[in-house]
């Protein structure tokens, strides 16, 4: 049989079956009608009514079935018969809530409880605490939710109905979770954990449960406890042999293993999860999100290249997808791992890109990130008005989706109280009219009591006395019936009143009703005219940029048929000239031979010069050199460290410098603006400076080094932060050490440390901004302290030797190679250390031009 004719099928069978239920159950309303009308007594015709209804609700006629409903409940309350009267609240109760009229589901269930609660109904109390659980679940009032859930458990544990139990046990604590009140979750999972070790049924349920607590305790942070109960999900299956379950829970562990910074354990599990799903047809996203976890573990154990082939592979298995949100999420990962490693190009690269995809995905929570991302990423590229456009973008989204969640939140807050108050006044007046058919009751049984006391009264004087007396007695039980008639009427006229009241309350409720909508409806229409107002706001801001724009776009095309204007002009001027010159050239052809010989000796004039300039420079070098630190300086201070420097040109424009000053050794290596004889310029004027500052002010604290160079730098070059003016200044690493106590003080412009310390290498970062005019000037440097031990190694260094290009495809070596290399050498001694880093040097730049002193 062919797929298409099992389909067939299977649809003709379940066309067949709805037919012949709907069949079935006319029948059924077709015999319960001719009941209706042989029943004699009202308790019957209420029965039966029911009984109809339940049979619509069946077919989904809740027309009909209302109807019926109604006709049986006003049986029900003449006759005060309560059990059907809470039958008939909740079946309203329950057509309401599928209608989605909540006022009313509400209202007729609360109805149907408290009825339920005088006739100690407790099968049918649990039924309807579950049901009102549901109307305020639908609402998304969990913790109201949950605790109609949590009465309904308290009931079936009181007549140990162990499958209600159960239900209700997990639907509270899945209410407490919705909520984010995870601690109550907790308890009720652990209930629900006890309940099915008591009375075990299958491995899937303790699954279940401690699926639920896994996931509680990571919403708790309690990643440890999340692990174990994962680790008993994962000895489960395995014993199932469910190779499919295996890999999600090794993904699980492997996430856990992450939060708990176990990243050799998370990636062994990503590794796991990733075999078993090659064997199971895992989908494309499905691989796309383990390829990208073990990405992330690489990135924390610092293996930079294997984080970058994972998150490639990642976003190659999400190419043809159009799940864009995970193509947004780790394109803005990957961005942000270009960002730490420096590389700017990638970095914006993928930034830019995910934020198409976040758009794309219409996510804007995720867009508000991306936007971020791009921002810091392109600020640290120094297009500081980009960025500051992306972060105003970032701020924007982020205001607008607060602003949405509060009016959301407002709204079913709001919704709440109403339920909430509508259901403590039908509580309150459910309890007086209680009280009212209560007197009525009694009131009509002493009627009736008086009645057949008149009656055996009658009969007894009929009996006992005389024909004479029988007047007597007329004109006694005429008295008498007045006086009946007289306690009727007053009866009415409590009936009359109890009905005035009742229209009273009603008017009220109306009253209130009304009020409270007039109420809202005033208070939506100030929140719509705010908003135009900011909208308002909002485009008088945008026109008035438009209008700002469009001025400087009518002004720079002025100015440029200005400019073209004049170019024609000189043009046509030069033109003349350069007529007239062709004349004149003729006549000085002549002249050229006797210039040749001039030029020879202007050539042998400029040799000499350049001689001179070449031997000024070398001269200069000599006094940078001298007024570089002596080695004496460090070698009376430190007792193993080496000094690489490399200038591109004769001069530098990095230096090094050191001075010790009441026992402490401040040691710096800086990169000025430039090469050559500008930087040499820069680099004296940094040690000037630097003398100036430790040894006479005495200011020996890192940062406050760090900002006493960067003013006298702003005032000596006269910076004021112009657009036009030169943006001179100085990027520098700073230590200051104390060997007395070791200990050790860092501030960095731009560049940062390297310090190994117990064999790992953790890069110290510093503050991104330079020592010179910068937006941030006014930010002070940030001081960092560390403890030192005789085995620690500190690197501090300018950008040249990273930056340098060269090995066998010219590109530029990067500061994770250079990072591993210290690394990889920094337990030899420092002089072979220097020699292998001039050799390594050499090596790969070939035959390559130095592009930067080292």
């Amino acid at each position: 049989m062919s797929k298409y004719f099992k389909i067939l099928f299977v649809s003709l069978l379940l066309f067949v079956a709805s037919n012949n239920l709907r069949v079935y159950s006319q029948n059924i309303k077709d015999s319960l009608r001719f009941s209706l009308i042989l029943s004699t007594t009202e308790y019957n015709k209420a029965d039966i009514l029911l009984k109809i209804a339940k049979e619509d609700i069946k077919l989904r006629n809740y027309v009909e079935a209302s109807e019926n409903i109604n006709k049986a409940l006003k049986i029900a309350k003449s006759n005060n018969i309560k059990p059907f009267k809470a039958e008939c609240y909740y079946l309203l109760g329950a057509i309401a809530f599928y209608n989605e009229d909540i006022e009313s589901a509400t209202n007729n269930l609360t109805r149907s409880l408290n009825l339920y609660l005088n006739l100690n109904n407790l099968g049918k109390l649990i039924q309807v605490n579950s049901d009102i659980g549901d109307v305020y679940k639908y609402l998304g009032a969990y913790s109201k939710a949950a605790d109609y859930y949590k009465n309904a458990y308290e009931i079936a544990d009181s007549i140990n109905n162990f499958d209600s139990k159960i239900t209700y046990l997990e639907k509270t604590a899945e209410a407490y979770y919705i909520q984010g009140e995870f601690l109550k979750a907790e308890i009720y999972f652990l209930k629900l954990y006890e309940e099915l070790k008591q009375n075990p049924k299958t491995d899937i349920d303790d699954i279940k449960v401690f699926y639920k607590l896994s996931e509680t305790y990571k919403k708790l942070g309690e990643y440890d406890k999340a692990l174990s109960y994962n680790l008993k999900i994962y000895a489960i299956y395995a014993e199932l042999k469910d190779t499919t379950a295996m890999s999600v829970v090794s993904n699980n562990i492997g996430y856990l293993y992450l939060h708990l910074s176990n990243y050799e354990s998370a990636l062994q599990s990503f590794k796991t999860s990733l075999e078993f799903g090659l064997n199971t047809n895992m989908n494309d996203e499905e691989y796309a999100k383990l390829y990208a976890n073990i990405g992330i573990c690489y990135q924390n154990l610092g293996d930079f290249d294997n984080t970058i082939i994972y998150l490639k592979l990642a976003l190659r298995f999400l190419k043809n997808s159009d799940n864009y949100l995970d193509i947004a999420r780790l394109e803005n990962i990957t961005a942000n791992i270009f960002h730490k490693d420096e590389d700017l190009y990638n970095a914006e690269l993928f930034s830019r890109n995910s934020i198409e995809s976040a758009k794309k995905s219409e996510d804007k929570d995720l867009l508000q990130i991306c936007y971020y991302s791009y921002s810091q990423i392109i600020r640290d590229g120094n297009d500081y008005i980009a960025a500051l456009e992306y972060y105003e973008k970032h701020l924007s989204l982020k205001d607008s989706l607060l602003f949405e969640q509060r009016i959301n939140e407002q709204e079913l807050n709001q919704k709440i109280y109403n339920l909430e108050k509508t259901e403590k006044e039908l509580k309150l007046k459910l309890a007086d009219e209680e009280v009212k058919d209560l007197a009525l009751t009694q009131l009509r049984l002493e009627a009736e009591k008086r009645e057949r006391e008149m009656d055996l009264l009658k009969s007894e004087k009929e009996l006992e006395q005389s024909e004479k007396d029988r007047l007597q007695q007329s004109l006694e039980l005429s008295k008498q019936r007045h006086e009946a008639e007289i306690r009727e009427r007053e009866l009415k006229q409590l009936e009359q009143d109890k009905a005035i009241q009742d229209l009273v309350l009603k008017q009220k409720e109306a009253e209130e009703k009304e009020r409270e909508k007039e109420i809202a409806l005033l208070e939506s229409e100030k929140e719509r005219q705010q908003l135009e107002l900011e909208k308002q706001a909002e485009a008088k801001k945008r026109a008035q940029w438009m209008v700002a724009l469009f001025a400087v776009i009518v002004v720079l095309i002025l100015i440029g048929l200005i400019i073209t204007k004049k170019k024609n002009t000189i043009l046509a001027n030069q033109k003349i000239e350069i007529e007239e010159k062709n004349i004149v050239l003729e006549n000085k052809n002549e002249e050229i031979l006797t210039q040749s010989e001039r030029i020879i000796v202007q050539k042998d004039l400029i040799e000499k010069k350049n001689e001179e300039i070449t031997d000024s420079i070398h001269y200069a070098s000599r006094i940078q050199n001298a007024v570089l630190p002596s080695v004496q300086v460090l070698d009376n201070y430190l007792s193993e460290y080496f000094i690489f420097f490399k200038p591109k040109d004769i001069v530098s424009g990095d230096f090094y410098w050191a001075a010790e000053k009441n026992d402490k050794l401040v040691v710096t290596a800086a990169d000025c603006t430039g090469h050559g004889v500008p930087g040499a310029f820069m680099s004296m004027l940094g040690m000037s400076f630097l003398n100036e500052i430790v040894l006479k002010e005495e200011i020996l604290d890192a940062d406050k080094i760090l900002n006493q160079l960067r003013f006298e730098v702003i005032k000596s070059l006269k910076q004021s932060g112009k657009d036009d003016e030169a943006k001179d200044g100085m990027d520098m690493a700073l230590c200051v050490i104390d060997k007395k106590n070791m200990n050790m003080q860092f501030a960095g412009a731009n560049n940062p440390m390297y310090f190994i310390k117990n064999g790992e290498l953790e890069k110290i970062k510093p503050d991104r901004m330079p020592i010179s005019i910068h937006f941030r000037s006014d930010a002070n440097f940030t001081k960092q302290e560390f403890g030192l031990k005789t085995s620690d190694t500190i690197y501090i260094f300018s950008d040249g030797f990273a930056d340098q290009f060269g090995g066998s495809d010219g590109r530029k070596l990067k500061y994770k190679p250079f990072q591993d290399l210290l690394f990889n050498m920094h337990t030899e001694p420092m002089d072979k250390q220097k020699r292998k880093l001039d050799k390594f040097f050499d090596e790969w730049r070939g035959d390559l031009e130095q592009i930067d002193d080292v």
